[in-house]
């Protein structure tokens, strides 16, 4: 059988042309499971996905399990689809079995093979004798740029090539991290279309150890000590504190649209849309909405324009100021 380029993969699954089973590999994992979702909203509706869709595991599976359920019949639709990661770690019985499973493979099922491996086995040539293979090289630093420019275009924002650069060159050539700041960008942006270099600076930071995401975190869990260390650390390498003021401010008001979404009884889908946040964070957010109610969050807005005007008349320390701010957050169930 063919090897064929993920685009073309990607393409023949909106058009419905799906093989009874692929071996996906290679090291770029995001690309990987970025497919394999595609891959999955196409075969299996949310309604029956309980009953069609099985994500199995090469260490903790055996032959025998795979090809039963890879046999089985599919309930309420057409076709059922397994998934099986690090099948490098079947043991060899396992391997012996699906070689055979493939020279005659169940209509019915759309089974899929995963390694995270591009250096090919006899196994994984084998089973290329009788399947579908996509690779997922690891990336260019060009091919990188593009796939940036194309993500942020996604979101509904554009970003310079400078700071398409520069965040290429802070964050190194993980799709998943890069992916994971894109996000953060796109927040921070709000109303703004283009992503500038400047926003690159502020999000990312001079140092990825820290940057107000994590203090966003830390607050959420209540946890004074490390968002003042946190705080510290950025004040250090010469973050804006007012800046940091702003972007708590936006986050607290994340929290109690939330919360008042919560209470309305709004689904995790819609709570997404309507507060602009990407469904893989609004879990997130839900549960640290829950260590805050709504009289602390209101008694939190108003120290946040404190800070903001004690930061803006500079007669006080901006450290002082914002570790006195980061203690009334974390400690607004108190009287203080």
């Amino acid at each position: 059988m063919a090897t064929v380029q993920p685009e073309t993969f990607l393409k023949h699954i909106q058009s419905g042309k799906i093989e009874p089973v692929y071996l996906l590999y290679g090291e770029e994992n995001y690309l990987i499971e970025n497919s394999l979702k595609q891959l999955t909203g196409k075969l299996i509706s949310q309604e029956v996905k309980d009953f069609n869709y099985d994500l199995l595991y090469g260490e903790e599976v055996t032959g025998d399990v795979i090809i039963n359920i890879a046999t089985s019949f599919p309930m309420m639709a057409q076709r059922r689809l397994v998934i099986v990661k690090h099948i490098d770690r079947l043991n060899d019985a396992a391997k012996h079995l699906l070689l055979k499973y493939v020279e005659n493979p169940a209509p019915q099922t759309v089974l899929v093979l995963v390694s995270n491996r591009n250096d090919l086995k006899k196994f994984h040539k084998d089973l290329l004798k009788k399947v579908v293979g996509v690779q997922f090289k690891s990336l260019t630093d060009a091919k990188i740029l593009d796939w940036i420019f194309s993500n942020v275009r996604e979101r509904g924002k554009e970003i310079s090539p400078g700071a398409a650069q520069l965040l290429l060159g802070r964050m190194g050539r993980s799709l998943q991290d890069i992916a994971n700041e894109i996000d953060k960008l796109v927040q921070y942006s709000q109303e703004k279309i283009e992503i500038s270099e400047e926003a690159v600076e502020k999000v990312v930071g001079v140092s990825r150890t820290f940057n107000i995401f994590e203090v966003w975190d830390s607050l959420g869990e209540k946890k004074f000590m490390r968002s003042v260390a946190i705080i510290r650390r950025m004040l250090e390498v010469g973050d804006s504190p007012v800046f940091m003021v702003t972007m708590l401010t936006a986050y607290f008001n994340k929290l109690s649209m939330v919360k008042a979404l919560q209470k309305k009884g709004v689904s995790l889908k819609e709570m997404a849309s309507q507060t602009h946040t990407p469904p893989y964070f609004i879990k997130k957010y839900v549960a640290q909405s829950k260590r805050y109610s709504e009289i602390q969050l209101m008694r939190n807005f108003q120290f946040l324009l404190e800070a903001d005007c004690h930061l803006k008349s500079h007669y006080q320390h901006p450290r002082l100021i914002m570790d006195l701010l980061v203690y009334k957050l974390t400690h607004s169930n108190k009287n203080v």
